[in-house]
């Protein structure tokens, strides 16, 4: 049986934020800093990672995924890009429907500004172990 294992979550960068402030919910904040773009992205993770799993299926696929986002004022996502190095054709176009569709749900602390954020992130796939299956 393969499973697809989140390896790294490199870090998260977002755009410079002035008057970063420590919560949240700071509305004054100009940007989301990285600190409350990596907590308010964490429940996102694993629909991520199935969208990665099921779609991104060739050799060539490397595990790695960047996300690009624009993030409105209003905490929703307004851009949307993503590199997935390795995919092409048909996965890339039902990975892409995949994530597309997730970022829609995808939402962020208010800010008086836009934030652009890249999210990187790795996954591994690897061979869990026990007994394999047999075939009657």
């Amino acid at each position: 049986m393969r499973v697809l294992t989140l390896l790294v979550i490199a870090a998260l960068l977002a755009a410079p934020s002035l008057g970063q402030a420590s919560g949240g919910d700071d509305t004054e904040q100009l940007t989301i800093n990285a600190k409350d773009l990596r907590k308010y992205f964490e429940p996102y993770i694993p629909g991520v990672k199935d969208c990665y799993g099921t779609n991104a299926q060739g050799r060539e696929a490397r595990g790695i995924l960047r996300l690009e986002l624009t993030i409105h004022r209003d905490g929703s996502v307004v851009r949307f890009g993503f590199k997935a190095p390795g995919v092409t054709g048909a996965a890339l176009r039902r990975l892409d429907g995949c994530l597309r569709t997730l970022s829609e749900a995808w939402h962020f602390p208010v800010r008086r500004g836009f934030t652009t954020a890249i999210i990187p992130l790795q996954f591994v796939r690897t061979t869990a172990p026990g007994p394999k299956a047999s075939t009657p």
